[in-house]
């Protein structure tokens, strides 16, 4: 705002009983962030590792291709980073929420044995729930760095969607940007 012109850091972060993580869930995420933020953005653009279930299969990229007729006319552009853990802000975002988890777990404070637990666990520990944080390296600045944790259940995720009409395209190993 013109009041505080700092950037803010918003971290979405989805937490679900499937465990599939391939390109529908990818979407599934995506349009559930799209439908919850505040404005209509004019375009997308993600930044993804190379992960094949998930961003570089042919179906991934099919739906890439349709972002506009999927998304309300809001084009997509997609930047790949290496197929690799731990090398883009959004694996700091998990590391988070994994360490915290785990040094509740580690101290006794609190067993998460379900996605749903840990859905809780965030809501209050790290995010929406107004509480402080017990983990200080997991303090935020709230005018700087916001967390918001989406469920998903395996339920709602549409695995039907058929892009069988769609080729191979050769190389996509090798892109950096669609």
């Amino acid at each position: 705002t013109t009041d505080d012109p700092r950037l803010v850091d918003e971290h979405h972060i989805f937490i679900s009983e499937d465990r599939n993580h391939d390109y529908h869930m990818v979407e599934h995420c995506k349009k559930l962030l799209i439908d919850n933020l505040p404005f209509k953005p004019s375009r997308s653009i993600e930044f993804c590792d190379g992960a094949s279930s998930q961003f570089k299969s042919i179906n991934a990229l099919a739906y890439l291709s349709q972002s506009e007729e999927r998304y309300f006319g809001m084009p997509t552009i997609r930047l790949w980073w290496e197929t690799s853990h731990g090398k883009h802000k959004a694996d700091g975002a998990g590391g988070v929420v994994k360490n915290a988890a785990s040094m509740s777990y580690v101290r006794k404070e609190v067993m998460i044995h379900t996605p749903e637990e840990l859905m809780l666990f965030c809501l209050i520990e790290l995010g929406q729930i107004n509480k402080q944080s017990t983990y200080s390296s997991h303090q935020t600045n709230a005018k700087t760095v916001k967390r918001k944790f989406y469920y998903v259940k395996e339920s709602d995720i549409n695995r039907s969607t058929d892009f069988s009409q769609y080729k191979t395209l050769k190389g996509t190993r090798s892109l950096h940007e669609a």
